[in-house]
């Protein structure tokens, strides 16, 4: 509910002669303001948006339209909203059908419903909304005495591939991929799921058994996506490892989940340039594996390696899926902490639902749309996008290749994407890049980011890249979760970098330095909810999310249900999250990082103790800090920083470049080392643990005063 603000339109009529576009748009926009001289600044800036802004238009024009439109907009409405639904758009979305078959009126009483009755609104989702196929119907939809370690659908059996393939159109595309060499690939619902079953025989005569962990090292294209799911129709374990690591930390993830077959292929393809995988692999690992090979580049495969195409070629198919337990682990996936090694968080068939249903709620994902995210299966956004897509009947696109390039975006329009997921990183570096500056998408209707804070500024842009602007639906949550904790929605207006409703089904409370509820602090999830975690391979699962302090039952949750009217039956705890956040008036939220020592790069997370670990074993270097700063004022990417305590004399650029190369080849070429500061000593506490914080607010501080 906004307010009428009015619009001083004599001081907007001025603004325009300073626009930077042609007298021909000048005029225009003068007699569509003219039009609505009576209007308020919500009502002026959706008639200029719908009439006038395009991808065309500068960019700065449209900051200025803006920012004028909303001159007397006061800080306590909350943020300036960039998109509004029609209401047709909202009485076509999902979400409106799944509130009306809660017989709710508002999103804000469904919201409610969810985490006050949350087993009613799961047993919604699972057999109304996204219509989950069981081997066997499970006796209730939870048994949950600890909310720690609820048992979802107990006595079903389930595999949740099947789920994948409920689209009634079988002919129906379920995959598009365009390929590094320009060749592209469709295959059907019918045409994917008969290749699973060929695949999984495959599988199963190679020895690979259900509970079998499998590592998989390999861009997103129909290949891997079958290989993944094939597997998972077996009741093996996938091991998701992304192939932009370094070996070491592939072989890490190998070790940690005890895996001894790696499927990955001979190369990346990247502009006609072939880069070593498979060899580099075999030469750096310290460990043996079995390996299936892909074959994409020209040169053959050595005889060590098992061709993986042999797979997709054999006559047998395994017709019928391995029914699970629904909490027996599908997918192994890896999330830093502040740790060493990565936490290994097993997934299993509960957790696709979670990630089905924030696509069905939140992100209006249903059958004719194209869904496309540039991810990997190593990060949680693969898996998920594969269930989102599938079990809500939409096509997948994927691509071979950098989403930095021009052809991307080529691939983007010729495919007529409807979703495309992003990471703010991206959107920053097609700003930037000279040959995109009409960057124009022409079918997409929702944005979603996700993996790091955004710039506002960055995603005003966006929202104009398509005619009339369209929505980012701001999404975060976690490897552990799922899915989504917090997000947008085609429901409700849509201000550059900010989210507006807690996810259905689950909950969640801010807190302050002193653990009583604040504005802005750290977020605490109030469970339970399908997708939470429940255990972790490699760490004590409890101890690191639910050391969090005490609930008071009068505390209101972000849905504004009180804690005690969300525990039906079992006892309140918090789980911790590590996320800051700040509630905006108005029902906004917007994200400002990391509240413990991960941070986010390019919309990848990591540990300072996994970047510190590789930058102190240059000879140059005594002890290290890693840190994630957020250079601007109002949000935006973290950019790394590293504190250095040098042992030898050296330069800020010399180090800078040495750390540059040795993050490169141990442990991931995406990240970018923004700067090096060298320091005599690091701020510690008496118990000797580095203070990171005291380090971001230095450095801020620093930036100013330069």
């Amino acid at each position: 509910n906004f307010p009428a603000v009015p619009v001083d339109v004599d001081h907007l009529l001025d603004s325009v002669e300073t626009l930077s576009v042609s007298n021909d748009d000048k005029q225009k926009l003068k007699q569509i303001i003219r039009e609505t001289r009576d209007h308020d600044a919500i009502s002026m800036w959706t008639r200029i948006s719908s009439r006038f802004i395009n991808p065309t238009i500068d960019h700065s024009a449209i900051r200025t339209l803006y920012n004028e439109i909303y001159r007397n907009w006061k800080e306590e409405y909350g943020p300036p909203p960039v998109w509004f639904p029609s209401s047709t758009e909202v009485k076509q979305s999902n979400a409106w059908l799944a509130i009306q078959s809660l017989k709710c009126s508002t999103w804000e009483e469904f919201l409610r419903l969810s985490v006050s009755k949350r087993i009613e609104f799961w047993e919604k989702a699972i057999f109304d909304w996204l219509q989950i196929p069981f081997g066997k119907s499970p006796e209730t939809i939870a048994l949950i005495k600890d909310v720690r370690e609820p048992q979802w659908l107990p006595g079903a059996r389930i595999n949740i591939v099947e789920a994948c393939f409920s689209n009634p159109d079988k002919h129906n595309p379920a995959i598009v991929t365009l390929y590094a060499d320009d060749t592209d690939k469709t295959i059907s619902y019918e045409e994917l799921l008969e290749q699973i079953k060929r695949v999984a025989a495959a599988f199963k005569e190679l020895g690979v058994k259900p509970g079998m962990p499998v590592g998989i090292c390999m861009p997103m294209h129909i290949e891997s996506v079958i290989l993944y799911l094939a597997l998972i129709w077996l009741g093996a374990q996938v091991v998701s490892i992304a192939e932009s690591l370094a070996t070491p930390e592939i072989d890490r993830r190998m070790r940690i989940a005890r895996a001894s077959l790696l499927i990955t292929q001979d190369v990346l393809l990247r502009k006609n340039k072939e880069l070593e995988l498979f060899n580099r692999i075999q030469k750096e690992t310290s460990n043996k594996y079995t390996y299936l090979v892909l074959r994409r580049g020209r040169s053959k495969l050595p005889a060590e390696a098992i061709d993986a195409s042999k797979l997709f070629t054999g006559k047998s198919r395994l017709e019928t899926p391995h029914y699970a337990q629904p909490m027996e682990t599908i997918n192994i996936l890896f999330s830093s902490g502040t740790t060493g090694d990565p936490k290994a968080i097993p997934w299993n068939h509960t957790t696709a639902i979670k990630s089905a249903t924030d696509g069905f709620l939140l992100h209006n994902i249903k059958q004719g749309d194209i869904c496309a995210w540039p991810t990997s299966l190593g990060w949680m956004m693969g898996p998920w996008l594969i269930f989102a897509s599938l079990i809500n009947r939409a096509t997948i696109a994927l691509y071979e290749g950098a989403p930095t390039e021009p052809r991307f975006i080529e691939f983007v329009n010729k495919y007529k994407v409807t979703m495309l997921g992003l990471v703010p990183t991206l959107v920053r570096s097609w700003r930037n890049n000279s040959s995109l500056t009409k960057l124009e998408f022409n079918h997409v209707k929702i944005f979603s980011s996700t993996g790091e804070a955004s710039d506002p500024d960055d995603y005003l842009w966006l929202m104009a890249r398509v005619k009339g602007i369209r929505p980012v639906i701001e999404y975060c949550g976690g490897t552990e979760i799922g899915g989504g904790y917090i997000s947008g929605s085609v429901l409700h207006p849509a201000a550059p970098s900010t989210f507006t409703t807690p996810a259905p089904g689950i909950d969640f409370v801010i807190l302050d330095d002193s653990h009583n509820p604040s504005p802005t602090g750290e977020l605490f999830i109030i469970p339970p909810s399908i997708g939470l975690s429940t255990r972790l391979l490699n760490f004590n699962h409890h101890e690191i999310y639910y050391s969090a302090p005490a609930p008071n039952p009068n505390w209101i949750g972000a849905s504004g249900v009180p804690l005690r009217n969300q525990a039906e039956s079992w006892e309140l705890k918090l789980r911790k999250h590590g996320d800051e956040m700040q509630a905006l008036p108005n029902g906004y939220f917007r994200a400002l990082g990391r509240a413990d020592d991960t941070m986010n790069l390019g919309g990848i997370k990591v540990s300072s103790v996994e970047i510190e670990r590789v930058v102190n074993e240059l000879e140059e270097v005594l002890e290290s800090a890693a840190i994630g700063v957020t250079l601007e004022k109002r949000g935006g990417p973290q950019k790394l920083v590293i504190y250095v305590v040098p042992s030898k004399v050296t330069t800020p650029e010399s180090i800078k470049t040495r750390i540059q190369q040795a993050i490169k080849d141990k442990l991931n070429p995406l990240f970018r080392v923004h700067d090096v500061v060298l320091v005599k000593e690091l701020p510690r506490t008496p118990t000797n643990k580095i203070m990171r914080r005291v380090l971001r607010a230095q450095y801020q501080k620093l930036r100013q005063i330069q």
